[in-house]
């Protein structure tokens, strides 16, 4: 039988992504609970509040940090505990030459306490890296930079994938459009072991379509958002203020400004900014230092905040003189901005909660199945 030009685009497209599209699938379904199970791998994490004590300030531990891991700076900063158990930090190495024992710090916010520690993503500490380790396994392959971009352009190949996939399916020739739309939509199990798989990876593809097209273009967004934003930059209007700070020649480790200076100035920015803008502060969410940048990065999460878990509306103010570079308000101020945010938030699980996180995870098994259908199919048709 004459395979036609849309058929071979699915099939072989298919075949060349089928693993990277599984491994993400499969992770997905697992990191969807992320914070829920690597507390329960790393109990450590978690810190019960003391009657007797309140919370400390999360910059009064930055010293005690930098002593615990040798050759580092803190870098980023939870400021609020409403979704955090503990203070949480990230680390980076004074030089880059030298890299660092562990990157991430967790401390009891009562009492002071170094909790634990580790090198996120880093499986070869054990256990205790398990999800980062899926996490980074489900947008990178653990591979960095070069994994990223290699599952951004699964992604963008799996959207002509599922396009292809349509137009087989509803474009037959020799038959009306409408007759072949109205059958294909019917749940059929020939018992054929292969006409069933058969049935139900058409069926289920449009059945899943919208769901699956969203998956696939919020991956391709977060994966290479540059390459997305130029796609959609004729029509959309982004922000940019922010991605155009440039780098110094050599990286700042020791701006003018400390900690304490520049949450306070973020703190008046962002006030600042709300007004202007007209939102509403919810509460702290993160401050960070950008050492190649040279500029502090304050985010609070407001009322144009999509996400429950954290707050991305930020000001970005220089090291040296506290003044304000850019900001980034992430829904309501650039339509581009919007429209990223919605598919982060969306791809994430983040906007509603616990039964938002159970599709995803569910959808994570059915990607899975229809990769391995693929697959069946693809071997039984070879060997004909």
């Amino acid at each position: 039988m004459k395979e036609s030009v849309s058929f071979k685009w699915h099939s072989s497209l298919g075949i060349a992504i089928g693993i990277f599209i599984l491994i993400a699938a499969l992770s997905g379904s697992v990191i969807a609970f992320y914070h829920s199970l690597d507390t329960k791998i790393n109990p450590w994490q978690i810190s019960t509040p003391h009657e007797d004590h309140q919370a400390t300030d999360p910059l009064s531990h930055i010293a005690k940090i930098e002593q615990s891991v040798e050759g580092s700076k803190v870098s980023w900063i939870s400021l609020s505990l409403n979704h955090e158990n503990s203070w949480h930090y990230f680390l980076a190495p004074q030089n880059i030459a030298k890299p660092i024992a562990n990157n991430e710090v967790y401390v009891d916010p009562y009492v002071g306490e170094v909790k634990g520690m580790r090198l996120w993503g880093d499986i070869t500490q054990g256990m205790t890296n398990l999800l980062p380790f899926i996490y980074k396994l489900h947008y990178a392959l653990s591979l960095g930079s070069i994994g990223e971009f290699i599952m951004g352009l699964a992604a963008l190949a799996w959207l002509v994938v599922l396009i292809t996939g349509v137009w087989i399916t509803l474009l037959n020739k020799g038959n009306s459009f409408f007759s072949t739309w109205k059958k294909s939509w019917r749940w059929r199990f020939p018992d054929n072991f292969r006409a069933k798989n058969y049935a139900l990876h058409k069926t289920a593809g449009l059945w899943f379509l919208p769901l699956l097209i969203l998956i696939a273009w919020s991956s391709f967004a977060l994966n290479l958002h540059e390459l997305h934003e130029r796609l959609w930059s004729s029509l959309l209007n982004f922000q940019t203020a922010h991605e155009q700070i440039k780098e110094l020649k050599r990286p700042r480790l020791s701006p003018k400004i400390g900690w304490m200076e520049a949450r306070e100035r973020g703190r008046v920015l962002m006030k600042e900014l709300s007004q202007q803008e007209g939102f509403d502060i919810q509460e702290e969410s993160a401050l960070m230092y950008d050492a190649l940048k040279g500029v502090y990065i304050y985010s609070v999460k407001s009322s144009r905040d999509i996400e429950k878990d954290h707050g991305a509306t930020s000001v970005y103010l220089d090291g040296n003189l506290g003044v304000l570079k850019a900001s980034y308000i992430p829904t309501g101020k650039a339509s581009g901005n919007t429209l990223s945010e919605w598919l982060r938030g969306l791809h994430k699980g983040s906007i509603w909660g616990l039964p938002h996180r159970i599709v995803l995870s569910i959808m994570g098994g059915v990607v899975a199945l229809f990769a391995l259908s693929g697959f069946y199919l693809w071997w039984r048709r070879k060997k004909e």
